[in-house]
């Protein structure tokens, strides 16, 4: 939980700097090398793997929420939310 939450306060500028689209197929792409990652990796490299989802995590929480709030009429904002 402490990686996805540094992570998630360091997303914001890491979307600027990479861009939304870049932003998010990192963001998709994090867990699936997470969850490969450690079905074959063995010991100490399936563990650090797993970090990854975690990274995956802030980024997800980060970049969804955002493009929600950017698509949702303000009227409907608070609703949705």
């Amino acid at each position: 939980n402490l990686v996805a939450a540094i992570t998630s306060k360091s997303a914001a500028g890491l979307r600027k700097r990479w861009g939304e689209k870049s932003s998010i197929l990192v963001a998709c792409a994090l867990p699936l090398v997470g969850y490969f990652g450690m079905g074959f990796g063995a010991g100490l490299a399936g563990v650090s793997a797993g970090f990854a989802l975690y990274l995956g995590r802030g980024l997800i929480q980060v970049n969804m929420r955002e493009e929600f709030n950017h698509h949702i009429p303000n009227h409907f904002r608070a609703t949705a939310n």
